[in-house]
């Protein structure tokens, strides 16, 4: 079922650094500037102002393109990862129930390996919006009222990420500095496990802000329910 809604996420967030009125602005600072330059005449602050608007969106943009790659190669990683948690199944089962020698350190390496799985691939899943939605409440709202239902819920997912990056980036600072280790047979240290732990946060943090502006821009575009009434009324 497609997620209501996610067509215009898609494209607010692919425009991520894009507003108009900013791109139109600096369009014609760079005009200006050039103007100013072939009189020989001095360049205004307003129009510094918007040279810097200008680098700012290009450095948007390429950041943003950055963190698009970034959360491809996490997405693979994940799947190498769900790769070897089959493999090394099939290899336990193997060695324990046919030749009676399982694998001392393997369950739990592979029980470790779906941390990272998750927290490797949760960001990449959001922005593809594969995670599970309310469809059966979201179908009934009109596209301007789902918008502003995914701006909230957005904004709460901003909220609890930043929480969960800080007290695990806290847990782990605390795991490195007493050297802690895991309670288990192979006593692994914890430190290697948890990492993954605030990454994966911070990955979901920076994604949840780009669904809230890509919302927000979609929300902004869509006409209210007056607007929409008028222009039945009209045809």
């Amino acid at each position: 079922m497609t997620h209501p809604g996610k067509e215009v996420l898609f494209v607010g967030i692919n425009n991520l650094p894009d507003a108009p009125w900013i791109s139109g602005w600096c369009e014609a600072a760079g005009t200006q500037r050039e103007e100013r330059k072939a009189k020989g005449g001095r360049i205004s602050p307003l129009t510094r102002l918007q040279d810097i608007m200008q680098k700012a969106i290009k450095l948007l943009t390429k950041a943003n393109h950055i963190f698009d790659r970034s959360l491809s190669a996490t997405a693979i990683m994940a799947g190498v990862l769900i790769i070897f948690l089959m493999m090394g199944t099939l290899a336990e089962v193997i060695s324990r129930y046919f030749f009676n020698s399982p694998i001392p350190w393997m369950l739990e390496v592979l029980a470790y390996s779906l941390v990272w799985i998750t927290f490797l691939g949760v960001a990449w899943l959001l922005k593809r919006e594969g995670h599970v939605n309310m469809d059966v409440f979201l179908v009934r709202f009109k596209p301007r009222t789902r918008c502003l239902v995914n701006i909230i819920t957005s904004a709460l997912g901003v909220l609890v990420c930043a929480v969960l990056v800080w007290s695990t980036a806290e847990n782990l600072r605390f795991y490195i500095e007493v050297g802690h280790l895991q309670q288990t047979e192979r006593y692994f240290p914890t430190a290697p496990i948890f990492v993954i732990i605030p990454i994966g946060s911070f990955l979901l943090f920076i994604q949840f802000l780009r669904r809230t502006y890509g919302y927000v821009a979609s929300w902004r575009g869509l006409p209210d329910q007056e607007q929409e009434t008028q222009a039945k009324t009209r045809v």
